[in-house]
């Protein structure tokens, strides 16, 4: 879901363009359902939706189907390019930066690491996969594909993700997202300039799916306009940082955990690195 902020950003330097208004209703599809949080899923299909709302959606509660609205509106390859010009803005390198897919690629690309033909799903497919457990969702796969379990090339869910993960799509590294992230603070970018990148640090001071990680370790005197990244075993919390009193001074942070199921374990890791920044001072 880290994503979601240079899909934003592609959004407003298209604003900035005159190409696109924040205004402007995208009709909502049935192809365009993908699974997770967020409220577009509640809508109708064939109901107007405003880019302003898909765009709060996207970042604040981190909506899947809003996201991949957005990228269909503005373009696949632009959202690339713009990842990885703020990427470059920073001095940093842009290559440390895997492809970014639609959201409703990634389910694509995890079960097609069981089998092949699952890439051809669409995202009400895998909204009725997710309603099984973990451990039931091969078994289900195999069922709405029609093939045998036996056929697959993963033994399960984990290795299946972790396939992916491998493929180099949708990743990147720590240091190269800060880069991203410190571009909405420095600029460097003629297209996208300091009135839409202030609009963007605005949006995602008012993220509500973040508040047990970074920001509840750092305290109350720290602003935190950030994304979250919720995925199988894995958790992030990225952002720009400032303290009250001190506004001239910025600080990105990109934290990351893996590892167990259970989100509240990812969230408790993040909770105790705010607390080690908090508590070293580097903050102040």
């Amino acid at each position: 879901s880290l994503v979601k902020v240079p899909v934003a950003a592609e959004v407003l330097a298209q604003r900035q363009a005159g190409t696109l208004s924040l205004d402007e209703r995208i009709t909502l599809s049935r192809s365009d359902f993908v699974d997770g949080a967020g409220s577009v899923n509640w809508h109708d299909p064939g109901t107007p939706i405003s880019i302003r709302y898909l765009l709060e959606q996207m970042v604040t509660v981190s909506d899947n189907t809003a996201t991949d609205m957005l990228i269909n509106r503005v373009g696949l390859a632009n959202v690339n390019a713009r990842a990885r010009a703020m990427v470059a803005a920073s001095g940093g390198h842009p290559e440390q930066l895997g492809p970014i897919s639609l959201l409703v690629g990634v389910r694509q690309g995890v079960y097609g690491q069981l089998h092949p033909q699952a890439r051809q799903l669409g995202g009400l497919d895998f909204m009725a996969l997710r309603q099984h457990g973990l451990g039931q969702r091969p078994a289900a796969l195999a069922r709405t594909l029609g093939v045998s379990p036996s056929s697959f090339a993963q033994p399960d869910y984990d290795s299946a993700f972790d396939a992916y993960e491998a493929s180099g799509e949708n990743v990147g590294t720590l240091r190269a997202y800060g880069d991203l992230l410190a571009s909405l603070h420095h600029g460097g970018m003629d297209d996208l300039d300091r009135e839409q990148r202030q609009t963007l640090r605005e949006v995602m001071q008012r993220t509500r799916s973040g508040e047990q990680r970074l920001k509840r370790g750092m305290g109350r005197e720290v602003t935190l306009a950030h994304k979250t990244g919720t995925q199988h075993r894995r958790s992030c919390d990225a952002g720009i940082a400032t303290r009250d009193g001190v506004p001239a001074q910025h600080w990105v942070i990109v934290a990351c955990s893996r590892g167990p199921l259970a989100l509240s374990a990812h969230e408790q890791a993040l909770t105790r690195v705010g607390e080690a920044l908090h508590d070293s001072g580097v903050i102040n």
